[in-house]
């Protein structure tokens, strides 16, 4: 019986991860700096959008969090010294940068190492 529960709950938490990450966002904005160091405004429209237009080795600077390096498809690791290293998801970073916009209109910005 209870490893009928835990499929049934692991098959719904999937399904819901599925919705969440190719879930529409409105008015996300961020900063992406261009090869010649100047920039401009794009739009996160999903985390299905946000994961591919950021490669391993970007790195996103939040207004609360601080700087976040990309270490993998999908995951990224704060890099401020004295924090905890662990694992945030393009699900958690991009539910950060929501908050962060809202609240404060905060434009976190994106730096991509593969510019150039």
């Amino acid at each position: 019986m209870a490893n009928n529960e835990f499929t049934k709950l692991y098959n719904e938490t999937k399904r819901n991860h599925d919705k969440l990450y190719s879930m529409i966002i409105n008015d996300l904005k961020v900063w992406f700096v261009e090869e010649t160091g100047l920039g401009n405004v794009g739009d996160i429209c999903s985390c299905s959008d946000f994961s591919p237009i950021t490669d391993r080795g970007s790195v996103v600077i939040t207004g609360t969090f601080g700087p976040f390096l990309k270490v993998k498809d999908g995951y990224w690791v704060r890099t401020a010294p004295s924090v905890s290293k662990r694992l945030w998801s393009d699900i958690d970073l991009v539910n950060q940068l929501i908050y962060e916009y809202e609240d404060n209109e905060y434009i976190a910005t994106v730096i991509d190492p593969g510019l150039g």
